[in-house]
């Protein structure tokens, strides 16, 4: 994939590699880094090992009406 291609989340969730390869470079970073994400139960399992807040969110998409979701921040620090 050439950097900047966008590939849907259904997409990358089926392969999971994406997401996996994340995973691996936040346990390797020495230094912080904060991740904004999607809730979503897959993503859960990969990172819930890192310290985490859930946040609210309203989530539209073309203006219409949207729907209520949550977003989960990820942190590497305590």
């Amino acid at each position: 994939m050439r950097s900047g291609a966008r590939v849907s989340a259904p997409e990358i969730l089926r392969c999971g590699i994406y997401y996996e390869a994340l995973a691996s470079a936040l346990r390797a970073l020495k230094g912080k880094a904060i991740l904004t994400i999607n809730d979503h139960p897959d993503i859960r399992k990969l990172l819930d090992w890192l310290p985490h807040d859930l946040v609210p969110i309203h989530y539209t998409i073309g203006g219409g009406k949207g729907a209520p979701r949550r977003e989960v921040i990820y942190r590497t620090w305590s």
